[in-house]
């Protein structure tokens, strides 16, 4: 499985800062660089996808695992959609915090 590099950036972590010139934002604190729009669609996504994962664990408060739809990318399982639900496990419960991804 290919790695998408994402930069993590903790002066932008849970402010709304503008982004970093010329990377995509994922999440408050992570930003890939620009896709390559020659590609096709569905790499698109699953790179998107992958740097999804990637924020999504490094921004944790806790140790946390992928779950659901997310382990399965992971693990290149068949999903339905393009772009999974992005799930996490933690030992401890984190107050209810829904962060909205971007949809490519």
């Amino acid at each position: 499985m290919d790695t998408t590099p994402v930069s993590f950036s903790s002066a932008y972590l849970g402010s709304h800062q503008p982004t970093p010139s010329a990377k995509l934002k994922i999440r408050d604190g992570a930003y890939i660089e620009p896709l390559d729009l020659s590609e096709p669609p569905w790499r698109l996504k699953a790179q998107v996808t992958r740097a999804r994962c990637q924020a999504a664990l490094h921004c944790s408060r806790t140790d946390a695992v992928l779950a659901h739809e997310s382990a399965a990318f992971v693990h290149g399982l068949p999903l339905w959609e393009a772009e999974p639900d992005i799930t996490t496990i933690q030992r401890t419960a984190p107050r209810r915090v829904i962060y909205r991804y971007p949809v490519v």
